[in-house]
Formats: structure tokens, C-alpha cells, sequence
């Protein structure tokens, strides 16, 4: 069984699948499979994705578009390694990203995940922002980690692209809430990180590409993530007031992104 299943769930990809399964290939660790869960694309995404049949990998296609929640699960139910790294078709990572997260799970027994910083790239792959990121290199208790998440109004974590996950820890928490689209990731985050640790890299180790498709600039999702806030029942004490406060602060976030991946995507 490889050590890392890496998961690209697919859509109508055609445009970034190439250089993303590139950037696996790359990869200085090699002990992976990579799965892709292609959502019933209507352009040449599967015709690329097969470009790479060396590489460890398997295809399944969903006889209709399910959603991007039920996609990334489809994709992290077919893992068979102990670590999964689900990594969007349109992000890439750097040779060196498995290689450099991998050793940490070894040195911290009781952590969940492993997560990095990354570098924000636009449509050509130009960097316009280097190691984005909110915490430094080190290990982190996770109920300290969810109360930064839920306090601040955005995802000080990071994607999905830059995380992997031990796989009984995914479902453990239950994987993906599949109801939820922009914050499915935080939603997932939250549950594992009030049980479990996580440690953090503060170096980019991958490339999380914007443009104005990106869920990030709907108007529709960012106010899911309202909604999100508003519905939070865990176990992370929130009062009414600091709720308000938050979905102020998820307003005003969201219109910075809509500005800068206007101006940079």
C-alpha cells in the first residue's frame, strides 16, 4: 500500500490539470497512488488526466456533476494510503511538498494533520504573492488553532492543497460535509481540530492559484460562510455579540479578495 493518497477531484480541469498532475510527478517522495474523481466534465480534462497513466494513478468518473463536497469525499474514499493529500485541479505543489510534511508525523505521534504556507499564483502561474500565511513553523494544540479559525472571519489554515491528513483522522471527523461548497474545508477543519493537534510549516510549498471564477470572490458563498457562523453549534464557546462581529469580519474580507483577485488574477 502506498504511504500518500493523493486526491484531485476534477471538473471541466482542461485549463490547470495538467500542470497540478505535473507538479506530482515532480514530486522528490514518491511512495503515493494518485486518484482523480472526474465531476462528468464536458471538455478534454480525462484526456489529459491520461497523459500521466504512469503514474500510480486512478480514474473514476461520476456519471453526473454531485457537487464539490461529495467529489472530494469520492476521492478520499478510494485512498488507500495512511495520509491523503486532496489536492484541486487547479492548485499545484512544489517537488519538495510531500517530502518536507511527511517527516513531521513521525516526530509528533498524536498530530492529525500537517499543514504549509503557500504562494498565491494567477492564471500563468506567476507568483503575485510569496508564502502567504498566518502562523509560524511549529506544532500547535488544535483547540487553540479552531478558536483562531472561528474568531477571525477567515481560513488562517490554509486549502486543502496544502495539508495532509492522517486518513483516520478524515474519517474520524467525517470527512466533508457535503451541503457546504466555499466552507467545507474550515467545516472539516473544525471537527478534527477539536480532538486532535496539527503542526505547521511557515514555507510555501505549493502555489494556490486565484482568478475570478475562484469560489473565493461569489457572493453567494461568502454569504455560506455567514451562514456557517451564524449555525455554529460546537464546542468552542461564541457568543451572539462575537458572532455579529465575525460575519462583519467575513464581509469586509470578502471584499478585499473580490479587489485583489481583480486586480491580480
Amino acid at each position: 500500500m502506498p504511504k500518500v493518497s493523493i486526491c484531485i477531484p476534477t471538473f471541466n480541469s482542461s485549463k490547470y490539470i495538467f500542470e497540478c498532475l505535473n507538479s506530482v510527478k515532480e514530486q522528490t517522495y514518491k511512495d503515493f497512488e494518485v486518484i482523480v474523481t472526474d465531476n462528468d466534465s464536458s471538455d478534454d480534462t480525462l484526456e489529459i488526466v491520461d497523459l500521466f497513466k504512469g503514474l500510480n494513478l486512478k480514474v473514476y468518473k461520476n456519471d453526473q456533476n454531485f457537487g464539490i463536497g461529495k467529489n472530494f469525499n469520492m476521492a478520499c474514499s478510494k485512498a488507500n494510503g495512511e495520509l491523503i493529500k486532496l489536492l484541486p485541479s487547479d492548485d499545484i505543489i512544489y517537488p519538495k511538498s510531500l517530502e518536507q510534511s511527511i517527516n513531521y508525523f513521525s516526530q509528533y505521534k498524536n498530530i492529525s494533520m500537517v499543514m504549509t504556507s503557500k504562494d498565491l499564483i494567477n492564471n500563468q502561474s506567476k507568483i503575485i504573492y510569496k508564502n502567504f500565511s498566518s502562523l509560524n513553523t511549529g506544532f500547535y494544540n488544535g483547540k487553540d488553532i479552531a478558536k483562531k479559525i472561528l474568531y477571525s472571519g477567515r481560513n488562517p489554515l490554509g486549502e486543502p492543497g496544502y495539508s495532509l491528513i492522517k486518513k483516520e483522522s478524515y474519517l474520524k471527523a467525517g470527512g466533508f460535509n457535503e451541503n457546504l461548497s466555499f466552507t467545507l474545508d474550515i467545516d472539516l477543519w473544525m471537527r478534527i481540530l477539536e480532538h486532535e493537534d496539527i503542526f505547521y510549516i511557515n514555507k510555501p510549498l505549493g502555489g494556490f492559484r486565484i482568478h475570478p471564477s475562484s469560489l473565493s470572490t461569489n457572493q453567494n458563498e461568502y454569504k455560506q460562510y455567514q451562514d456557517w457562523i451564524k449555525n455554529y453549534n460546537g464546542s468552542i464557546s461564541i457568543s451572539k455579540k462575537q458572532k455579529r462581529l465575525i460575519i462583519t469580519k467575513i464581509y469586509f474580507m470578502h471584499k478585499l479578495k473580490q479587489l485583489y483577485y481583480k486586480i491580480f488574477s
